[in-house]
């Protein structure tokens, strides 16, 4: 006892107490089994209290079920991995109008192309996708990527980026979807209220 006592002051009673020991199951230890006890070391048993038999084993039926839902749940995934996802088009078509503190990109679609929808039934609901857009904005660059849904259930990307000629303020930036006029509008917060001569820097 005073020497678990002096260990424990040395090392800390918390590690002490967890600290890993060398440790063997006595010649004389007794093994106790019944209900509710575990680590008996007689293997897991039956909640029924029966003895194990061999017809607890599965038979070659169930076997062979089971082999052909792995080989079913198999294929799932290979089909799932060469999906290949929506090719991606530039959009190329925009034009910028330079105000004081702000400047607008307005980004042109095809007729119809915001509005597309597609309708799927699964017997007690129908539900309706239009195209999704999401926009970044960095110091000096503008990116903006639209899903679009078509009525064959295949989706294709529209993506409209721009390395600018001037700072924005990010946070200060937003777009606005405008299906009935074919287009996106993006809003630029100038972080410099002076004139944009042009919107995209010049190529290196």
């Amino acid at each position: 006892m005073e020497k678990s006592v002096d260990l424990a002051k040395q090392h800390g009673p918390y590690y002490y107490a967890h600290a890993a020991k060398a440790w063997e199951v006595p010649e004389d230890a007794k093994t106790i089994s019944g209900e509710g006890l575990t680590h008996t070391g007689q293997g897991p048993r039956r909640l029924d209290g029966a003895a194990a038999t061999a017809d607890d084993a599965p038979d070659d039926q169930s076997m062979e079920g089971l082999r052909q839902e792995l080989a079913r749940l198999r294929a799932r995934l290979a089909d799932a991995a060469r999906v290949r996802r929506p090719e991606t088009v530039p959009l190329k078509k925009y034009a910028f109008a330079d105000g004081e503190e702000t400047c607008k990109i307005y980004i042109e679609f095809a007729a119809g192309e915001l509005r597309a929808r597609r309708t799927e039934e699964d017997g007690s609901a129908r539900h309706c996708l239009d195209a999704g857009v999401v926009a970044s904005f960095e110091r000096r660059r503008v990116r903006v990527v639209v899903v679009v849904p078509d009525a064959a259930g295949d989706d294709f990307r529209r993506e409209f980026a721009v390395n600018l000629a001037c700072d924005i303020v990010p946070k200060h930036c937003s777009y606005k979807v405008a299906p009935e006029k074919h287009r996106v509008v993006v809003s630029l917060r100038k972080a410099e209220a002076v004139p944009w001569p042009t919107l995209a820097c010049a190529a290196p």
